[in-house]
């Protein structure tokens, strides 16, 4: 894991994320294969640096969580941003260009 923990300080430093915004992708989220987690940490980069890619805007992921509780199963629904303006913006300067299907 200090192998992990170096390159995301070098990730983290490299794009300038706010150390608040960082546990989003933490040593024990990647390590635990976090799928948010990684994901986040996919788009920040592709938008830092630029990938040929366009990534829109206002992007959740549903989860299920269900936990047994006395012998019953219950479930919760949690609504997870993935590329929502304050997890992603980083200020470099670049501006996502917007399509006609963008509301």
């Amino acid at each position: 894991t200090a192998k992990l923990h170096f390159i995301l300080e070098e990730i983290n430093r490299t794009i300038g994320v706010p150390v608040d915004k960082s546990h989003l992708w933490g040593i024990e989220k990647i390590h635990t294969k976090d799928l948010v987690a990684i994901l986040r940490l996919l788009v920040v980069m592709a938008r830092y640096y630029k990938a040929p890619v366009r990534i829109p805007d206002n992007v959740y992921v549903s989860l299920v969580v269900v936990r047994k509780t006395g012998g019953l199963l219950t479930h919760r629904i949690d609504r997870l941003p993935i590329t929502v303006n304050d997890i992603d913006a980083v200020d470099d300067g670049t501006s996502i260009e917007r399509d006609i299907w963008d509301i």
